[in-house]
């Protein structure tokens, strides 16, 4: 139950989606063969719960809440949680734009094999930018982390289980 969950979430926790509808989720999981759809990490602000994520457009920080109806598993943050922190607040007072042309770069990689070029960190995408924050505050990813990372890739290179989930 989502009001539980709440209690095991901590700063920097990496939110994981697993969204059942069709078209882009249905897209994202028929391309990456998994079953996450999506990104964000958790960051707690004056007793509420909320997520730092790109929306499609921009980087973004909304309440974890918008997700209780949505599947998701948490997986704990791989560095320091104070850093991670303070790296996100610092990074949303600039804009991030959502890259879509790193979609289609994504989609040929993995149906072509074309190499992925280096990322352009003032253009991400969920996974990236998740990726991008921790890489920032000191993570070692477990395995290799493509340029461009699916949210698939970013929970594999966590190397563990989930701490909890939420299932509506």
């Amino acid at each position: 139950m989502y009001e539980d969950l709440r209690r095991l979430v901590l700063d920097g926790d990496l939110i994981a989606v697993r969204s059942k509808h069709s078209g882009w989720p249905g897209l994202i999981r028929w391309a990456t063969r998994s079953q996450y759809t999506h990104c964000a990490i958790a960051l707690w602000l004056d007793e509420g719960l909320w997520v730092a994520e790109m929306d499609g457009a921009k980087n973004v920080l909304i309440p974890l809440s918008q997700y209780q109806l949505t599947p998701f598993d948490v997986f704990s943050c791989p560095v320091d949680r104070k850093q991670v922190r303070d790296d996100i607040l610092v990074t949303l007072r600039g804009k991030i734009s959502y890259d879509w042309l790193d979609i289609w770069r994504l989609a040929i990689n993995i149906l072509f094999g074309v190499p992925l070029p280096t990322v352009d960190d003032s253009k991400l995408v969920c996974s990236s930018w998740a990726a991008y924050i921790w890489l920032r505050c000191g993570w070692k990813p477990a395995g290799r982390l493509p340029s461009i990372a699916t949210p698939a890739e970013v929970v594999a290179a966590l190397g563990g289980e989930p701490i909890c989930s939420n299932e509506p």
